[in-house]
């Protein structure tokens, strides 16, 4: 199969691209496209413990989301652990992959400052740094839709207890101050690992750096 050169194909953005894998292959059947496009590269993003098939081209990025294990266990139910997702990672580099992670959502718990050091440690504990393509992270942010559904589904939850205000985009974020305060936060227990090239912020440079 032909594809645009130089394309980025992204294959997760809305939902996990791993999770019907062993019924769909997705993964394994873009292997010889891949192959066939090396200018172009194809990522796939996943929470799940799986970590690809042998023989994979360089231009497969597999990616993995990441959250401190307590908020994996209170929010992300039916999901593989983190140490289970750095095994797939490494699973994966094994297998000839190219691998990233998204610290995405970033959710600020009371004790935020502490699990997402805690995570850090524990992601270039088990992965080396060198291995790593990019780092992204993403504060959390909804649209009136999910917070429809949250509210229905969760009641119990406290994952709406911050404040939050809707933006011109009509998504809901935590206030400016508090997500400069998080992504600079986060962004200096990274860089301590890995070069500034190699982090990625989803939000303008201007609300997670200076970070020197």
């Amino acid at each position: 199969h032909r594809v645009q050169k130089r394309m980025y194909y992204h294959f997760g953005e809305m939902g996990d691209a791993l999770y019907f894998e062993e019924k769909t292959f997705v993964l394994k059947n873009i292997h010889d496209t891949a192959k066939q496009n090396s200018a172009a590269k194809f990522e796939f993003r996943t929470k799940t413990s799986f970590g690809g098939y042998a023989d994979a081209p360089k231009n497969i990025i597999m990616s993995w989301t990441l959250s401190p294990q307590v908020y994996i266990d209170k929010y992300e139910t039916g999901t593989a652990s983190l140490l289970m997702r750095l095994h797939a990672a490494r699973k994966a580099l094994e297998n000839g992959y190219t691998i990233s992670f998204h610290l995405d959502p970033i959710i600020a718990g009371h004790d935020w400052p502490q699990q997402y050091e805690q995570l850090a440690e524990t992601l270039f504990n088990y992965i080396e740094p060198g291995h790593i393509q990019k780092i992204s992270l993403g504060v959390m942010r909804f649209n009136k839709k999910l917070k429809e559904i949250i509210l229905k589904q969760y009641p119990q939850s406290d994952i709406l207890a911050n404040e939050f205000y809707e933006g011109v985009d009509s998504k809901f974020r935590y206030f400016r101050k508090n997500r400069v305060e998080i992504y600079r936060a986060i962004a200096n227990e990274i860089k301590k690992y890995i070069p500034e090239e190699r982090r990625v912020g989803k939000e303008c440079r201007s609300r997670w750096s200076p970070y020197h």
